[in-house]
């Protein structure tokens, strides 16, 4: 995921994200990269059935995910 975060790398204005390690940084980013992958997969997992009620299902855990992944961004900016 360096694609997104590459920009918050190097920012010079104080941010929430001056204060992590790289160690920190780095799980940052195979935590993001896991929550979009399951946003991803839930959402196919969605358009792939039938029954509306796993389709719900699983658009509810898609956003979830993306929830997750949205409040993990939250922390670079």
């Amino acid at each position: 995921l360096p694609f997104i975060l590459k920009p918050y790398r190097y920012r010079k204005e104080a941010t929430p994200m001056a204060n992590l390690t790289s160690k920190e940084l780095s799980s940052l980013e195979d935590q993001l990269g896991a929550e979009l992958l399951l946003v991803k997969k839930y959402k196919s997992y969605a358009s792939l059935t039938s029954d509306p009620q796993i389709k719900t299902q699983y658009e509810q855990i898609a956003g979830k995910h993306q929830n997750h992944f949205d409040r993990l961004m939250g922390f670079l900016n």
